[in-house]
């Protein structure tokens, strides 16, 4: 049967995937900004170059994390979005037909983007059909 529970907690996946990226998003520019201040130190012969290569690479190493870090977490939070879009795409089709009298051609056709039908497991011929049902906007029902 289709998992409903695993639309439930999308919203505040989604709220927590956007204040985290937000978070990153300020980390690297407040780096920017950091770094500029010992760069000027270290120009200036305010801190020797050991010292400014040790809070470089401390400080370029984060960065590098976050740069890699940001688009993947971009694409998590679309992925979220797009599964919400077709939940509510469902939704709203669904809602067309509240009262279905018959199971017609058209509202199959409407609900139900493909079947597969699995061939049968060779060493136990007996053994049921595995049969996945995909609706149509939001994927594998059963």
């Amino acid at each position: 049967m289709y998992q409903q529970k695993e639309f439930i907690g999308k919203p505040k996946k989604l709220s927590q995937k956007i204040t985290e990226l937000d978070m990153l998003n300020n980390r690297k520019n407040e780096l920017n900004v950091i770094f500029r201040k010992p760069y000027e130190d270290n120009a200036l012969g305010k801190i020797p170059d050991d010292q400014y290569r040790l809070l470089s690479d401390s400080y370029t190493a984060e960065l590098h994390e976050l740069k890699a870090k940001i688009p993947e977490l971009q694409n998590q939070i679309n992925e979220i979005k797009t599964e919400e879009n077709n939940v509510d795409r469902f939704i709203a089709l669904a809602n067309k037909y509240i009262y279905i009298e018959e199971l017609t051609p058209e509202i199959l056709r409407t609900f139900v983007s493909k079947i597969t039908i699995h061939e049968n497991d060779k060493e136990n011929p007996g053994a049921k059909y595995e049969i996945d049902i995909f609706l149509t906007h939001i994927g594998k029902f059963w």
